[in-house]
């Protein structure tokens, strides 16, 4: 059977398991999230015959889980970056995609996981990170690792199903100024 992607690894912050193996657990759909955003910029449209490819179909994946379906904790986000970087050599690690956000807002110059995603970055490693889904709350933050200035900040957009249609706004992203 041929897989949606390539994988070369997958490691679980939280539960310290490692192993292609446990991808196939469907019983934990905190794993999803990530997994779907990864099918976006790696899949290779085999289960729609093609149909549904990414940019970066040929692309290997090393896959790294830091939350649970109840939370997000920043210092796991922090340990997964960490973990990256700590076999960055082993797995040809150049981009790292962070789909999740701190769970508070704090300066790049003090933040741990702010500081482990600019220690990527220093070692050649290409950071991008979701800018949160607080767009539509009074405030809408954007949180680290996203607010760190050398990360690749991505939003998110609506085109309304059409986007001949010219209606595009923002989908829930979060936006404005950081705390720097």
């Amino acid at each position: 059977a041929s897989d949606v992607y390539k994988r070369q690894a997958y490691y679980d912050i939280l539960s310290g398991k490692s192993g292609l193996e446990h991808l196939y657990d469907t019983k934990d759909p905190s794993a999803w999230h990530g997994m779907m955003t990864t099918v976006v910029a790696g899949g290779n449209g085999i289960l729609s015959e093609g149909l549904f490819r990414s940019l970066a179909p040929e692309i290997d994946l090393v896959l790294v889980k830091v939350g649970s379906l109840a939370r997000v904790r920043h210092d796991d986000i922090a340990r997964g970056i960490e973990w990256v970087m700590a076999h960055r050599k082993e797995y040809d690690i150049r981009i790292l995609n962070i789909s999740c956000g701190g769970d508070y807002e704090a300066s790049y110059l003090t933040d741990i996981m702010s500081r482990m995603a600019e220690a990527a970055i220093r070692e050649g490693i290409t950071v991008v990170a979701a800018v949160g889904n607080a767009g539509h709350l009074p405030g809408h933050p954007v949180l680290p690792p996203a607010s760190v200035p050398a990360v690749i900040s991505v939003g998110g957009l609506d085109d309304m199903g059409n986007p001949k249609y010219g209606r595009i706004t923002g989908y829930r992203s979060s936006y404005g100024p950081t705390v720097d």
